[in-house]
């Protein structure tokens, strides 16, 4: 597949499906929040993948475990009311991990 049908897909079917997940109000937007969780934590297997090439780092479940904390823990703060100092506990556990 070319480039060009890449991005003319991501664009007529991946931004109308975002705009959607924005609006889908249904349970504190519970899809988006999945969505973000499951892109992040590709993004940081893709991360990984790269950087292994070139340098030596740490095995990939502890990134994969702190960018799943950090998210979920996002997700319960703004849905659910949980206080905020947790999410700072999560990020400043992953920042010094």
């Amino acid at each position: 597949m070319s480039k060009l049908v890449k991005r003319l897909l991501l664009f007529f079917i991946g931004i109308p499906l975002i705009f959607l997940l924005v609006i889908f109000k249904e349970g504190n937007h519970i899809p988006l929040h999945i969505g973000i969780c499951i892109f992040a934590i590709l993004a940081v297997y893709e991360l990984h993948s790269i950087l292994k090439i070139k340098i030596e780092v740490q095995s990939l479940w502890i990134p994969l475990f702190l960018t799943g904390l950090i998210t979920i823990t996002s997700f319960l703060t703004h849905s659910f009311g949980i206080s905020e100092k947790w999410l700072i506990i999560s990020f400043a556990f992953a920042v010094f991990f």
